[in-house]
């Protein structure tokens, strides 16, 4: 994987989604649609959705739960 992403939504769609470091261009970097840690960075997703879970569905420990999210840490909103 390049070092600047694991997950790059708003990439190129390679016909039958996989291709090569060749196909890539000059610089051979992975720049498809893709999301590394599902497929592997050679191959591109035909579309993707992007779908934000309103705040007071969520709860400290993850997941897609009914209740409060529990605030306090550092980076919380």
């Amino acid at each position: 994987m390049n070092r600047c992403h694991a997950g790059h939504l708003n990439g190129k769609y390679y016909q039958g989604g996989k291709y090569t470091e060749a196909e890539a261009g000059q610089y051979g970097y992975d720049n498809g649609i893709i999301w590394a840690t599902w497929h592997n960075r050679w191959y591109s997703m035909k579309e993707t959705t992007m779908k934000i879970i309103p705040i007071n569905h969520m709860v400290a420990g993850g997941g897609q739960q009914t209740g409060i999210k529990q605030f306090g840490g550092l980076g919380d909103i």
